[in-house]
């Protein structure tokens, strides 16, 4: 066994034959002085959170761990802030697709993606019942965001919707 130096740290060591470094910190880094991802100073060398390998200054994991499998050991962020907890929380009531009003109500039998249009929500609160899934919520004056109590017609099924469109002569506003 001969004592060295470590061409890194500089502390002294025992190897066998040509070692240059006292340990796999060491080597690793000395394996990166050969690349442009090594740093001169040390102090800004960053370390992987799963591996403890170095890594290049920019980077939030080395090549050897993926996001994904950061992911798969650790909890997501934003993994479980649904609703009001949200960072993106803007009060539960969106315009989408068609200008029908969504409503944030995970809790409402009938939600879709935890929404309800609020044409329906109108409707079931002068009802006092939800409405069951074939029950179509109309619009009188055909204009969508308008949810009125006084502005609203209720079908039973779209087949009641379709023929008093047909009945009236404005087939477009189905």
């Amino acid at each position: 066994m001969v004592n060295k130096n470590c061409v890194i740290c500089g502390i002294k060591f025992k190897c066998l034959n040509s070692g240059l470094t006292c340990g796999e910190k060491c080597s690793k880094i000395n394996k990166l002085k050969k690349t442009k991802l090594y740093s001169s100073k040390l102090k800004l060398a960053k370390y992987c959170l799963l591996c403890n390998n170095i890594m290049h200054l920019s980077s939030k994991f080395c090549k050897s761990c993926s996001r994904k499998e950061y992911l798969k050991n650790n909890e997501h962020p934003l993994k479980g802030k649904l609703g009001k907890s949200s960072f993106n929380w803007k009060g539960g009531r969106r315009i989408i697709g068609r200008g029908y009003i969504h409503i944030y109500q995970p809790n409402h039998p009938n939600n879709v993606d935890s929404c309800v249009r609020e044409h329906r929500l109108v409707m079931e609160k002068h009802l006092g019942r939800y409405l069951t899934k074939e029950e179509v919520v109309h619009h009188i004056n055909g204009i969508r965001n308008d949810n009125r109590l006084e502005n609203l017609m209720l079908f039973k099924n779209s087949g009641e919707h379709s023929a008093y469109h047909k009945r009236i002569g404005n087939k477009n506003e189905i």
